[in-house]
This record gives structure tokens, C-alpha cells and sequence, in this order.
């Protein structure tokens, strides 16, 4: 009975565990040229309204791009209101509403960046508030963070001058086939 109860007691906290660690907002990070892309993904049905959370970074690695917030893929449907406000170095606000749930998982919003140096940079997420609406009442939702680190590249500054310099020497071998060609 004991050994039986104990099989129980096991699987019960197992299954809490994933549960609750499935209930929450995570963040992933991607650079592209001199970009660096951040998501925040929510990672279960959660039937989220409304939440605000700040993003941390290094102020001194990354730069915010203003007015780059957007929703995400699993969220453009809802056509949500998402504002991003850097309300002191190296700390974001970004506040989301719609008036449908956010159903199902994926990526909630997205917001961008600019690489300052290279290096390791890491992010991290600390949720104010996340709230549902049952039709009658609205619910506080409680939901875990988690953050994500990221490799970054400083883009060369040389590299418009490796442009301009490779457009000049196509630009001055097309000149010269065509002059061989009229002569």
C-alpha cells in the first residue's frame, strides 16, 4: 500500500510540476545582419488578455529600437495593443491588451534591437501583472519567466565601404566591356 501510494504521490507532483512550469512567458532571441530579433513566446493556453513585464538586457551591449514592437504570429489575429516604453537603461515595459484571449502558444510579441559590441548578452523577463476575463470577473493569472541568452555581432562598420568599393569595380568592368564592345 505504501509502495502504491508513494506511485501516486510521484506521478501527482510530476504532473503539477509540468503544469506549472508549462504556464508562462519565455523569451528567444535571433541576429540577423544588425539586428538582433527578441520574442516573447507564452507557452501554453493561458486565455490571456491583458499583462505587462519588462525585458532586462545590457544597456551598454544592445541599443532598443523604438516603435519596433509587434505582435506575433499567434497573436496578429487578435489584433492586440502592445506599447514598448525603455523606462530606464537596460529595462523595457512592454504592455499588451486585446479584448479575445491569447488561445493555443506561441509568440506573443516581438520587439528589436541593435547590437553596440560583441559578446554573450543575456535577457531577461520579469512579469508586473498577467490577467483573463471569464465573461464576468477578470482573474489574475499566475505565470512563471523564463529568459534566454544570446551570442550578438557588432556589425563592421567597414562593411558600407566594402559595398560602395565592390558596386565601383562592377560598375567600372561593365564600362570597360562595353567600350571593347563598340570599338
Amino acid at each position: 500500500m505504501k509502495k502504491l501510494l508513494f506511485i501516486l504521490m510521484s506521478c501527482l507532483a510530476l504532473t503539477f510540476s509540468a503544469f506549472a512550469a508549462g504556464n508562462g512567458l519565455s523569451l528567444s532571441a535571433a541576429q540577423s545582419d544588425n539586428e538582433v530579433n527578441l520574442s516573447v513566446n507564452v507557452c501554453t493556453d493561458t486565455a490571456l488578455y491583458t499583462t505587462e513585464f519588462y525585458i532586462l538586457y545590457d544597456a551598454d551591449s544592445l541599443k532598443f529600437v523604438e516603435s519596433s514592437e509587434a505582435a506575433g504570429e499567434a497573436a496578429s489575429e487578435l489584433s492586440p495593443y502592445i506599447t514598448a516604453n525603455e523606462v530606464e537603461a537596460g529595462r523595457l515595459k512592454i504592455s499588451y491588451t486585446s479584448t479575445e484571449p491569447f488561445t493555443g502558444a506561441g509568440t506573443l510579441c516581438t520587439v528589436k534591437f541593435k547590437p553596440l559590441t560583441d559578446g554573450s548578452e543575456r535577457f531577461d523577463l520579469e512579469i508586473e501583472h498577467a490577467e483573463t476575463f471569464d465573461g464576468e470577473h477578470i482573474r489574475t493569472l499566475e505565470l512563471s519567466a523564463e529568459g534566454t541568452s544570446l551570442q550578438i555581432t557588432k556589425a563592421s562598420s567597414a562593411a558600407p565601404i566594402y559595398a560602395a568599393a565592390g558596386t565601383a569595380v562592377l560598375l567600372a568592368a561593365g564600362l570597360i566591356a562595353l567600350k571593347k564592345r563598340h570599338s
